[in-house]
């Protein structure tokens, strides 16, 4: 017999009782079957083991699924939903003891037009929010920005109604807007933080005690979310030294312009169809190591003997170079000196402030200021593809931007094209983890690990003239 044919044989047969004659327990094992050894070959050549792309980690055990088993899977561990039949929307992290750190919004407004004899006009607002460190500050960020901007948007389009027939509010405006509504919400995390300290004492003379009587040791509670957003020093905190990146589109219909602002390590993407095909370009760039204007403008912001990016990433911290919230890289180094170490909290370590206190020389480090684009919406069969950086499953040094700008646009193309169009920001889910190969899509949506093996994706694919 087998190993594999005695350790089945062992499961499934009865064992004898003790013999008073022998002090050991006897157990007869009779030749199995051949349909029982089916069986047993059966069940282990569904599972499979890897080493999750790290020679000499794990191995980790994975179930093999066939279709339409696999695709079952994938749709149960997915949010993806279609709204409006303009906007599809798909949110993945198979880890189920990991909730995602990714969020989405979907919207659409009606506002004052112009001239107001017209009507009101549509704008529609789609928004992708990574979040890292805390879950609460990129709750705070979906919860205040798209009211924010509404707003703003609202009070703008009002002011130019009541101006002289044929007056619009200009690309200009509306990208001053959305820089503004960012930077507004960044400093009102910094400043909400600053305020609870006391403003007659220097940073540097205040005492350990002081700090923790101000942030009592509540940081196991649930997020601000669940408790409605109430403002307690906790919530403040964790906003702070959580961060989290920024990519919206904001639409004007009646003229079919969108304003693309970007903040973090996201992607934007324009696909178009054209007579050879669908062809796709780069709205705007991720803020990262790899755009090398980003680069740049981090040495022109901190000059030599500085050195604001290690090990690829902000102050060997952090991979967007821009973001809201990350409070501790945009303050004086006397925070992380004397304040940042003493706070009751169980996100960062109280050693990573006192280290990297010595690298803070010209601070800010990461920036609150997003870039905003504008682009005018083809009249031909077109899509606009706003993504997390967990749509690119490789790391950052071996990203082809050019790449991943073809392999998005070619499977999200391919989707439209259909007679029933699939949902297709889960197409390009389905793409990323492994498309056709249905032994990767197993091996990244079931294999046995503890913590999060893939980062949240998010994906909002939006159709115009399809």
């Amino acid at each position: 017999m087998t190993i594999l044919q005695l350790l089945y044989c062992q499961l499934n047969t009865p064992p004898k009782k003790l013999s008073m004659a022998h002090p050991f327990q006897i157990i007869s094992l009779p030749d199995s079957n051949s349909t029982e050894n089916l069986q047993a070959l059966a069940e282990v050549s569904s599972f499979g083991r890897t080493d999750m792309g790290t020679p000499g980690e794990g191995p980790w055990t994975y179930r093999i699924l066939e279709e339409p088993t696999l695709t079952a899977e994938l749709q149960s561990v997915c949010d993806f939903r279609s709204i409006g039949g303009w906007a599809d929307v798909a949110s993945f992290q198979p880890c189920l003891s990991h909730r995602s750190q990714d969020r989405f919004v979907v919207e659409e407004w009606f506002l004052p037009s112009t001239p107001p004899t017209t009507g009101s006009n549509r704008w529609r607002l789609c928004a992708v929010f990574d979040g890292h460190v805390t879950h609460a500050t990129v709750d705070y960020v979906s919860s205040n920005l798209p009211d924010a901007i509404q707003s703003a948007l609202k009070l703008a389009l009002t002011r130019t109604a009541a101006s002289p027939p044929g007056t619009h509010i200009t690309p200009e405006e509306v990208a001053t807007i959305l820089r503004d509504c960012v930077e507004k919400l960044d400093n009102s995390i910094s400043s909400g933080l600053l305020g609870l300290l006391p403003r007659n004492t220097s940073v540097c003379q205040l005492r350990p005690d002081d700090i923790k009587a101000i942030f009592p040791d509540n940081s196991d509670e649930e997020d601000e979310v669940s408790h409605g957003g109430a403002k307690t020093s906790t919530s403040v905190l964790s906003r702070a030294l959580g961060g989290s990146t920024v990519l919206l589109s904001l639409t004007d219909l009646s003229r079919r312009i969108m304003w693309i602002a970007n903040l973090g390590d996201g992607y934007a993407v324009l696909g178009q169809k054209l007579n050879d095909g669908w062809s796709g370009s780069l709205i705007c760039r991720p803020h990262n190591v790899k755009n090398t204007d980003e680069v740049n403008r981090m040495k022109a912001a901190h000059p030599q003997p500085e050195a604001p990016i290690q090990n690829g990433r902000v102050l060997g911290y952090l991979e967007p170079t821009r973001a809201i919230g990350d409070t501790w890289l945009k303050l004086p180094a006397a925070y992380s000196e004397h304040v940042f170490p003493h706070f009751k909290q169980h996100w960062v370590a109280p050693s990573l402030f006192i280290d990297h206190s010595q690298l803070i020389l010209t601070p800010p480090y990461v920036l609150g200021t997003p870039e905003v684009f504008h682009v005018q919406i083809p009249d031909s069969p077109c899509f606009i593809l706003l993504c997390s950086d967990g749509l690119n499953l490789d790391p950052i040094d071996e990203v082809d931007i050019h790449d991943l700008l073809n392999r998005w646009t070619t499977t999200t193309g391919k989707a439209l094209d259909r007679a029933a169009p699939p949902n297709m920001a889960l197409a390009l889910v389905r793409d990323a983890i492994g498309g056709d190969d249905n032994q990767e899509v197993s091996r990244n949506l079931t294999v046995e690990m503890d913590e999060p093996w893939l980062d949240d994706i998010t994906v909002i694919v939006q159709k115009y003239n399809t």
